[in-house]
């Protein structure tokens, strides 16, 4: 599609900063806009990155007819959703902060939907043989892929506890708290986007059962916190998570992005410049690679590059910005041409001319 728009949806937590920056930056430079869905990842990778990356959470449908849940609906009931036993999810460490706690909750239940990991099987069965008295509380559901069902358990619930080593979102946790849910979470960076600072839930490090425990007893032993938040913590969902608004914010970022090189554009900026600069980081001669790149930020038009041009030549147009002679822009380039993100980049734009 020669009018088609490119938008790069980031699925990443964390873990994105450990990276080789030209892994993900080869591909997210040619994104006419790029988002990712907590609010720390964003600010973080627009402090490191030199293209601009915008914050679209994940989100949840809210229905027209769908009546509000009340409190007097639900039951003292801490459920999960989730792929139980992987080690993303950390069931483990629920079973056991569950375990530790459960003479402090009397009268409360746990209930786990979701598949279970064949691995995590044997360890269940160990759980409750050492354990016997969690069988009385603690539920494995099952995986439930109606969802009318799904929401008649988030409904029933006062807690939802979410204790992931890691998730780039974790939309069950935005999904309870529609349904009125208390959050008890890990510290994430996309978790404390839901729970507001802790206006809507806990978090706690991750693989810590004792702080878990500690968490889990504190908030259901306040019921006056868990009706609060039942009250509250939909309209918050609705406003920062809203499948609606989320679609509205989507259109205006997609109708702001420029238009898509022609060929003949894209044949100008890549095969004058990055073939020039590209053979000579090929013969080591990182100087005079720099040169080319520097004669190729000053001739290309601002037209084209600044606003057309996309992230990777948001990149170059910053260098053309600073006097060729200031020592931090040259130093700045020289870092870029000798590591391997503009390297990386200049290959596979010659992958693309030579398959045009």
């Amino acid at each position: 599609n020669p009018h088609g728009k490119v938008y790069f949806k980031l699925v990443a937590d964390a873990h994105i900063f450990e990276l080789h920056v030209s892994d993900a930056y080869f591909f997210a430079a040619r994104a006419g806009f790029i988002s990712v869905e907590s609010r720390e990842i964003c600010t973080r990778l627009n402090q490191e990155w030199p293209i601009q990356v915008g914050y679209v959470p994940d989100g949840v449908d809210f229905p027209a007819d769908e009546p509000a849940v009340s409190f007097e609906q639900k039951q003292n009931i801490i459920l999960t959703v989730a792929r139980l036993g992987t080690e993303q999810k950390a069931t483990d460490v629920l079973l056991t902060a569950v375990q530790e706690a459960h003479q402090q909750l009397p009268g409360w239940r746990v209930r786990l939907v979701g598949s279970v990991s064949e691995a995590f099987r044997s360890y269940i069965e160990r759980y409750f043989s050492r354990y016997p008295e969690m069988r009385d509380c603690v539920e494995f559901v099952g995986e439930i892929v109606d969802n009318a069902k799904l929401a008649a358990e988030y409904q029933r619930a006062k807690i939802f506890c979410l204790p992931s080593r890691w998730e780039s979102f974790g939309i069950v946790s935005a999904e309870a708290g529609k349904y009125g849910c208390y959050v008890v979470a890990t510290d994430l960076s996309a978790q404390r986007d839901i729970v507001d600072g802790g206006q809507y839930g806990t978090l706690v490090p991750a693989d810590d059962a004792a702080a878990l425990a500690a968490a889990l007893v504190a908030v259901a032993q306040d019921e006056g916190r868990l009706r609060r938040v039942c009250a509250e913590i939909p309209a918050h969902i609705r406003e920062r998570f809203s499948y609606q608004r989320i679609a509205a914010q989507l259109a205006q970022h997609l109708a702001a992005m420029p238009e898509p090189l022609t060929v003949d554009e894209f044949m100008d900026g890549y095969d004058v410049v990055l073939k020039k600069v590209y053979a000579a980081m090929v013969d080591g001669q990182y100087e005079l690679a720099l040169g080319r790149l520097l004669q190729g930020l000053q001739s290309w038009p601002d037209g084209v590059w600044a606003e057309r041009g996309g992230g990777l030549w948001r990149l170059m147009i910053y260098g053309k910005n600073l006097p060729e002679q200031d020592g931090v822009a040259l130093e700045l380039l020289r870092q870029v041409l000798q590591g391997a993100m503009l390297r990386a980049i200049a290959e596979g734009m010659l992958i693309s001319i030579n398959a045009l």
